[in-house]
This record gives structure tokens, sequence and C-alpha cells, in this order.
């Protein structure tokens, strides 16, 4: 049955979810340890999803108070498929390079409802939940001088959008897809002394990571570019 909350206050405990995976994957080593694979196949079979909404906190029958607080609801049955792979080469003894994938399709069984309210319908993804993530980096080290090395790094990170349910109208907020850029370069002197100049969020990816009621002022954002 699907869970029902008139309010905040007056929410019933979530009961204990469960998950059961099935997983065929592979992983290993070849051409001497050059090239390292991690590989995976799964369908993910997850009951009494627990799920976190926004509701009123006013009591049932009172006016709206304006209060949003967050609640925490049995949501019904949740299963997909999903597939992760991850490959690391290294090119030659100072150069590497790496990359990884990963999809799932994991949507709900059932329409979830609050009060009379469908937060989740059937086919629906859970909260937050990106579909497909991926990334790459690439390292470089080389000696300068006895004792003296440089190592460049730079790796880029791909998450596809997500949703927020909004039990308060029955609709969602969307945020965006997220593509960020590191960069470092690292100089280390003996055993003892290394110096790193680094640059997160290179590209200064300003996306909605996480949207809250439709509002871009208050939705949750990657931290500007850092140096």
């Amino acid at each position: 049955d699907a869970s029902v909350i008139n309010s905040a206050p007056f929410a019933e405990p979530v009961d204990p979810d469960k998950l059961t995976n099935y997983e065929l994957g592979a992983k290993g080593a070849v051409y001497d340890g050059r090239l390292v694979f991690d590989s995976a196949v799964y369908f993910i079979d997850w009951q009494d999803t627990q799920q976190r909404v926004y509701v009123d906190a006013a009591a049932p029958g009172a006016p709206p108070s304006g209060v949003i607080t967050a609640v925490p609801v049995n949501g019904e049955d949740v299963s997909g498929w999903g597939a992760d792979l991850g490959l690391s080469v290294a090119v030659t003894d100072n150069l590497e390079i790496g990359f990884n994938v990963s999809w799932n399709d994991l949507t709900f069984d059932n329409p979830v409802y609050v009060g009379d309210l469908v937060v989740f319908d059937e086919g629906d993804r859970l909260d937050e939940s990106p579909e497909t993530t991926a990334g790459a980096n690439i390292s470089y080290q080389v000696g300068l001088a006895e004792g003296v090395n440089l190592l460049l790094s730079a790796n880029a990170q791909y998450t596809s959008e997500t949703l927020s349910s909004n039990a308060l109208t029955g609709d969602y907020s969307e945020g965006d897809s997220i593509f960020a850029t590191d960069l470092a370069a690292a100089l280390a002197l003996g055993e003892s002394l290394t110096t790193t100049l680094f640059v997160n969020n290179a590209t200064d990816e300003g996306g909605i990571v996480r949207p809250f009621f439709g509002q871009p002022n208050v939705s949750s954002r990657m931290r500007p570019r850092t140096i």
C-alpha cells in the first residue's frame, strides 16, 4: 500500500527497506597490468524504498503554515537494470588515462502517494537520482631533476539531470546536467615537500545540482571555480 501522510508532525515512522542486487561482473588486468578494467551488469530489486518528500508542517485540517519540512516516507518497490564500466590505461611509464561510465533505469514499480497527491508515478525515477554518470582522467609525471618530479593531472565528471518531487503540488523540479573539470599541477621536492596548484571546477560550472521547488535561488549548486 502507498504511504499516506497528512503533515510532518503526524507522519508515521518509516519501515526498513530491503535491497536485493543481482550482479554479474568481471575485473582484472592485462598487457602486463597496463590495462585495468572493472565491469558489471546488475538488476536491483528495492522494496519499501525510503524517500524524502517536502510537506507543509501545519496540523491536519489547519491552514497551511508556510513552513516546509522534509519527511521520509516508504515508497513502493523500485527495480531496474544498470551497468558500470571502468578502464585505466598506462599508455607509457609516465602517462596514464582512465574512463568510467555508469547507467541505470531504476524506477518505481507503482505510484507513491502523499495525502491525495501522487508524488511518484509508476515509471518515475527516485528523487535526485541521475540516470547516467561518466568520468575521465589523465595524469602525466616527469622527472625534472634529481629528486624533483612534476605531476600534471586533469579529470572531468558528467552527471545527468535529476528530479526533485514536490509533495505540496504533486509536480517536479528538474535540475541540470552537470559537467565539471578539475586541474592540478604538483611539484615534488624529494620525499618531504610537495607544492600543488589546483583549479577545481575549472569551467565554473553553475548548473543546479539539486533542485528545490523550482526556485533557482535556493537550489543547490556546485562550488564556483576555486584556485
